[in-house]
Order: C-alpha cells, then sequence, then structure tokens
C-alpha cells in the first residue's frame, strides 16, 4: 500500500504525519491487502482567518473497483484527519464485503452450472428420449428406448410428409 500526504497551505510536520500513519494502519488493517495506495491532501481553506475550514481530502484505490474519496472538514487538522480516516474505514470495509460478497455469489453460480460426476453416470436404459413432431402443424409425442431408433422414426415421417 503507498500513502501519500500533500499540503497545499501549510508544511506537514513529523506529529501530522506520525498522526496519519498510524491512524490510516489501524483504519484500514482490515482490509490492507485490498488497498492499492491513499492519497490524501491536507488544506487550510481561509488561511490566516481561522474557522471551521482545515480539509482532508482521502483518495483511495482499491483493486478491481473505483476510487473511493472521503472529504471532511473541521476546526482542527487532527479531527479533521480523524473523522475521515474513519469514515474511510467503514467505507472501504462495507466496499470490499461487497465486491467479496459478489464474487462469492458468481463462484456459487459457476459451480451449481458444472456438471457432477453423478450426472455423467447415468445409465442408457434409465433415459427415456421424449420428442416433438411439429411439422406442417402436426404434434405428435414419440417416446422410445433408444435415441437413435426416435431419430429414424422422425426421418420417416418427415420424409412421408415432403412425399404428400
Amino acid at each position: 500500500m503507498q500513502i501519500a500526504i500533500y499540503s497545499n497551505d501549510f508544511a506537514i510536520t513529523e506529529g501530522i504525519r506520525e498522526h496519519i500513519n498510524r491512524k490510516l494502519r489501524f483504519a484500514l488493517a482490515r482490509v490492507r491487502s485490498h488497498i492499492k495506495s491513499v492519497s490524501i491532501r491536507l488544506g487550510d481553506i481561509n488561511g490566516p482567518k481561522g474557522g471551521r475550514d482545515k480539509r482532508c481530502l482521502l483518495t483511495v484505490s482499491i483493486s478491481n473497483t473505483q476510487e473511493l474519496v472521503i472529504y471532511d472538514v473541521q476546526v482542527d487538522m487532527y479531527h479533521a484527519i480523524d473523522n475521515a480516516l474513519s469514515r474511510l474505514s467503514r467505507v472501504a470495509v462495507r466496499k470490499i464485503d461487497r465486491l467479496q460478497k459478489r464474487k462469492r455469489q458468481a463462484m456459487k453460480m459457476i459451480r451449481s452450472r458444472e456438471p457432477q460426476e453423478d450426472d455423467m453416470q447415468l445409465n442408457h436404459n434409465d433415459i427415456e428420449p421424449y420428442y416433438y413432431d411439429r411439422l406442417q402443424g402436426e404434434e405428435g409425442l414419440l417416446q422410445h428406448d433408444s435415441y437413435g431408433q426416435a431419430l429414424e422414426e422422425m426421418d420417416q415421417v418427415t420424409d412421408k410428409k415432403t412425399q404428400q
């Protein structure tokens, strides 16, 4: 997992960098293997005027899906980072759980469509095929012990109808 921290308006102190790394590793511990990269952009919206203007923007790349973008603005930079990372943790876990659930459902469907070994060991005498004859509007049901015999009789029926 690659971590990039950017700031436009002020220098990032070692304390902020350590706080981000510690909180980020804790927030994404459960889903770390699915995360490609994390980009953190910090900013002071109003500059020296003060007020609720500390911004934390997180962009997370998750394998096989779209990027997650989390945004938070607070009075204090540490609170903005904490709130954004807390929300990121919930959103990332939910997104990855959904992806894994879809993957399990797809695999379950694929397995249910694959022929089983028991299906391949059917006895020829256990099968009685039925054929519908829909030539020239007539419907008939042919029942036979073997496929070959039924096909021969269907060919005979079609030959008779074409000769008439």
